[in-house]
Parts: C-alpha cells; structure tokens; sequence
C-alpha cells in the first residue's frame, strides 16, 4: 500500500515539473522563433528538446499547406512526443482507480489500510489537474501550429519552397 501511494507521489510531482518547464520553455520559444527568420527556424527545429516547439516545427515543415490536417497531425505528434507524460498519467489514473477497490478490501483486514487509500485521493485530484494542463498544451500546439504555418508559409522562402515543391508533385 506505501509503495502505490510513494508511486503517486513521484509521478504526480515528476510529471508536474515536466509539464510546468515544458510550458515556460515553449512560451519563450516560440516568442523567439516569431521573430526570427527561416535559418532560425531551422535551428530551432533541429536543437529544441520541447516536444510543442517539436510538434509545430513537424507541421510547419510536413504540412504547410493542408491546414485542414493540421488538428490530426498535431494529435499524433503531441501522442508521440508526450508519451512519457502520458503513459505516467495513465498509471495514475490506474492507481486512483485501484485504489478505493483496495480500500474495500482494507475495511474488511482493518481501519489502518482505509487510511492508506484516503492518502491516495490526491493521486486523482492530480491525474485531472494534469489532464487539463495537458489539454491545454494541445490547444495551444494547434493554435500555435496555425500562427506558424500561416507566418512561416508567407513571411519564409522555406514555406513557399515547400509548398511549390508539392504543387510540381501533384
């Protein structure tokens, strides 16, 4: 029962850290590859280790000119580079679901191992904090992905070479 509740505990606060200096890292980010031009741009996208600035540098560059694929692509991208983050927010919704079953069990062997599962409660109070946090962070890679597409697409020789490139192809 200690070992489920320490579980939760460290991916509760690792996850929390994570999410938190992936948020601040693509804020500034992406304030910079704003004003940058396209040899910053490619910097960014081959040296950024933020999985947003990731995700809208992989549309930018594959999908400049489909806008109405961009909500997919962004889903695949955010489930490929947040699996980490998600599979440890699987496991604790796993734990606060196990939990009140353990619970049950615990009243029938005693008081002390209902205690245990009350201890567990902010696993979940955790679990849906992170998933609006990360809802909110594929949110953001979408509208973030349009500003990109749509500054990078008129403002940068690379946006219009790719979308000429796909035009000689079709």
């Amino acid at each position: 029962m200690f070992i489920s509740v320490f579980v939760s505990v460290y991916l509760s606060f690792r996850n929390w850290i994570y999410l938190s200096l992936v948020g601040k890292d693509f804020t500034r980010k992406f304030h910079d590859i704003e004003k940058s031009d396209v040899d910053n741009f490619k910097q960014f996208y081959h040296s950024s280790d933020n999985p947003l600035i990731n995700i809208i540098s992989e549309v930018v560059l594959v999908h400049a000119q489909h806008s109405q694929d961009i909500r997919a692509e962004v889903a695949y991208m955010f489930h490929r580079n947040f699996s980490s983050v998600t599979s440890g927010i699987a496991y604790l919704r796993f734990i606060s679901v196990v939990s009140p079953l353990l619970g049950l069990l615990g009243t029938m062997l005693g008081m002390i191992d209902v205690f245990q599962v009350v201890a567990s409660s902010p696993t979940l109070l955790c679990y849906y904090i992170m998933m609006l946090k990360m809802k909110r962070f594929r949110i953001e890679a979408i509208e973030h992905s349009y500003r990109a597409t749509e500054l990078f697409n008129t403002a940068c020789p690379l946006g219009r070479a790719l979308a000429e490139a796909k035009k000689k192809q079709e």
